[in-house]
């Protein structure tokens, strides 16, 4: 349908109907931001028999002005101009990056377009999604021979104390998402800046089954890099008259369930997916490194070829998770999404 030579339009794709056999199941176009978010999308409506769905990437998009990009901006801007027109039969499935929690404030300097045939993630991105703990602590699992049930310690408990951790300046910095929404803000760069640089930190723990907290210098490290980000930011809100908005705001983000454990699906997605590879390859070195002892133990021989076999069939964390339908069920915020789509489709 892409080289029609005119605009994507609902009307047409709806009456599709009229040219179709009467056995012939009707296509819903899904236009997506890249052709790698199928990996999240194309599960989701795999489960509706009632509809063929068919996966587009912005890029493929032949528009007037000669542009051939991916993104959600340039879906959006298509939409806008009016080349590509919604309807059941032809939807948008995209990243919200910061609008669900840019729009809950009352200062909000932008807009969120609230076409219902646009579904958002409404967490920051599809990562948010990926890497979610039910799903990291499955590969762990995969990958150790550990039941899930009996690991050490939970993906769910490190991330929620991450989060606990970073809320305070985190918030604020999404505030100021939405405070200066479309603007360009070196303000804003250098606490951004500043707050990845401090989840950096988090990624020189050392190897060990569990990810340690009380004690540990790295996270003392990290906690004190946020607290200093944090005066910085209060200095700034208040330099600005905008301590009470933004506490008004943290109070507007608390109603829409936005808290301190689960604010880590605000954090960018790209961010935080980096976090949690590394600690998770950590946590697994440490099973690794423990397996190979057990095999020089027991091995009279050759127990070099059998750690190299060990070794090779151990898998890269990422590739696994990559490899693994994601899980949607658990994840806070998409489920809303999930019932929108089903409630059209199922």
């Amino acid at each position: 349908m892409e080289d029609l030579g005119f605009a994507l339009d609902a009307d047409y794709i709806e009456n599709q109907k009229y040219f179709m056999d009467s056995n012939e199941i009707p296509e819903v176009v899904v236009w997506l931001e890249s052709h790698d978010d199928c990996r999240l999308w194309l599960p989701l409506f795999e489960g509706f028999d009632k509809f063929k769905f068919v996966f587009k990437p912005a890029s493929i998009f032949p528009a007037p002005d000669g542009k051939s990009s991916n993104g959600c901006s340039r879906l959006l801007a298509l939409l806008d101009r009016g080349q590509i027109n919604l309807g059941k039969y032809q939807i948008f499935c995209l990243d919200s990056d910061f609008r669900f929690t840019s729009k809950i404030a009352d200062d909000f300097a932008g807009s969120v377009n609230a076409d219902g045939n646009i579904y958002w993630t409404l967490v920051h991105s599809k990562e948010s999604i990926y890497f979610n703990p039910v799903l990291v602590d499955k590969v762990i699992s995969h990958q150790t021979g550990v039941s899930s049930k009996h690991l050490k310690q939970t993906s769910e408990e490190i991330f929620q104390n991450i989060s606990e951790q970073v809320y305070e300046p985190f918030s604020k910095i999404l505030y100021l998402e939405a405070l200066l929404w479309g603007k360009t803000s070196s303000e804003l760069s250098y606490f951004k800046s500043n707050f990845k640089a401090a989840m950096d930190i988090l990624k020189s723990k050392p190897v060990s089954e569990a990810i340690e907290f009380s004690g540990c210098t790295h996270w003392n490290d990290f906690i004190e890099a946020l607290a200093v980000l944090d005066v910085e930011l209060n200095s700034y809100l208040a330099a600005q008259s905008l301590l009470d908005r933004f506490k008004s705001y943290q109070k507007s983000l608390s109603v829409s369930g936005v808290v301190p454990s689960n604010v880590y699906f605000f954090v960018r997605g790209h961010d935080w997916s980096e976090v949690v590879k590394e600690l998770s390859c950590k946590r697994l070195e440490f099973h690794k490194k423990r397996r190979i002892g057990e095999i020089v133990s027991a091995a009279s021989t050759n127990a070099p070829e059998k750690i190299r076999e060990y070794v090779g069939s151990f898998g890269s964390f990422t590739e696994i998770l990559s490899s693994r339908t994601p899980i949607y069920d658990g994840v806070p915020f998409f489920d809303s999404t999930l019932n929108q789509i089903k409630a059209q489709y199922a």
